[in-house]
């Protein structure tokens, strides 16, 4: 059956509720959101997320590699976009599970997501734990899975959007979250979001009871044991991933920052207008390749030198272009013939740097006789 969508515009400000439900100022560790609401009464569904702890599982490493230049860096990085972000349901249908937690995964550039986890608490006070593999936005009866999408892989602009309600009087001007369809609703763990929920958005219906069972003390402290023990777990998680994120972030900024030295000095290869000679086009490939494989392609070198924090390969060519006739006639009687003696030696220079640990080609020189550096056919064996 389809469902409802209800825009959050239509409900009442959260600065209207009781001095109760009087919500903190933005700054705490993992502020929920209700972003969106479905359904007709009494089968409403209200989704609240973390909306700005997400975690991106795409490095950008990939993007940095192969980006010609800045706009194309953010076209290849948005194509590998890959965002995490837990959300918690809360449903009014007195048949349907009393809320369920779900970590989300997106698929920003091709418009699909899955369910990594979730743990439905179901009103008899039993659980459930499922998941989902990937489908398209469009393939959910709901159009929840796209909302969430744009709040997740747009994460920019709610942090803007943030940074805008940090800046406001005491961090309580929270209009900059509304105008994304975003209703703040502080700092709270899963019971919290529901009361939260039963307390706001529905709270002109009837709160389904647990049916069949109640918990009793002993079960309930065991619960509320299994609950902390899971969101200790949690946030270990968390820390984990944004640790995992920050040294995925220095090593991309490593990446591009030997990127740009290993493009800055492959200009001073080209004349005054920026043109690139046939020789340094040959040799372009170069740039960025680690020791093993240039040697792979190119063979072994005539010489290695170490140098400081620099490693030095030379190749060398020669060979002899033989004339008309002959000149001379030498000891032995032979005739010495007419000819050019044509040599050409290749320095490349090597530096350690970006994110790998390898040597890498960073920039070549050139020494020529009689224009033996006009072709590289014998440097280059593909």
């Amino acid at each position: 059956m389809k469902t409802k969508h209800v825009p959050i515009s239509t409900f009442p400000k959260l600065t209207s509720l009781p001095f109760f439900l009087t919500l903190p100022c933005i700054g705490f560790a993992t502020p929920m959101g209700i972003v969106f609401v479905e359904g007709d009464k009494p089968s409403r569904a209200v989704y609240a997320a973390e909306f700005l702890n997400t975690y991106e599982h795409s490095s950008g490493l990939a993007a940095v590699m192969n980006a010609k230049d800045d706009a194309d860096f953010k076209k290849l990085l948005n194509e590998q976009k890959q965002v995490e972000m837990r959300v918690i349901a809360v449903y009014e249908n007195k048949t349907a599970p009393e809320s369920i937690g779900m970590t989300l995964e997106f698929q920003c550039h091709t418009q699909a997501y899955r369910i990594i986890n979730s743990h439905a608490m179901l009103r008899d006070g039993t659980e459930k734990q499922a998941k989902q593999e990937w489908k398209p936005y469009a393939s959910s009866n709901s159009a929840f899975p796209l909302v969430a999408a744009k709040v997740a892989c747009d994460h920019e602009q709610v942090m803007n959007a943030a940074k805008e309600v940090a800046e406001s009087k005491n961090g309580q001007d929270f209009r900059p979250f509304d105008k994304l369809g975003i209703i703040y609703i502080g700092d709270l763990d899963r019971f919290q979001v529901v009361d939260t929920v039963w307390n706001t958005i529905l709270a002109d219906g009837t709160r389904p009871a647990y049916n069949a069972k109640t918990l009793t003390d002993k079960e309930l402290k065991e619960w509320n044991k299994k609950l902390d023990k899971q969101l200790a777990e949690a946030k270990q998680q968390i820390a984990s991933n944004k640790a995992l994120a920050s040294a995925a972030l220095g090593d991309m900024k490593e990446e591009q920052a030997f990127k740009e030295e290993t493009n800055a000095k492959a200009k001073k290869h080209t004349d005054l207008f920026g043109r690139e000679s046939k020789q340094s086009k040959q040799l372009k490939w170069l740039l960025g390749k680690t020791e093993n494989e240039i040697v792979r392609k190119s063979s072994v070198p005539t010489d290695v030198i170490e140098a400081g924090e620099a490693r030095f390969l030379t190749y060398y060519n020669e060979y002899f272009i033989p004339g008309v006739g002959y000149s001379d006639v030498d000891n032995n009687g032979y005739a010495v013939y007419n000819g050019t003696t044509v040599t050409c030696e290749l320095t490349i220079e090597l530096r350690k740097g970006g994110s790998k640990a390898d040597f890498r080609a960073v920039d070549f020189k050139t020494e020529a006789t009689n224009g033996g550096c006009r072709d590289f056919s014998w440097f280059n064996r593909d």
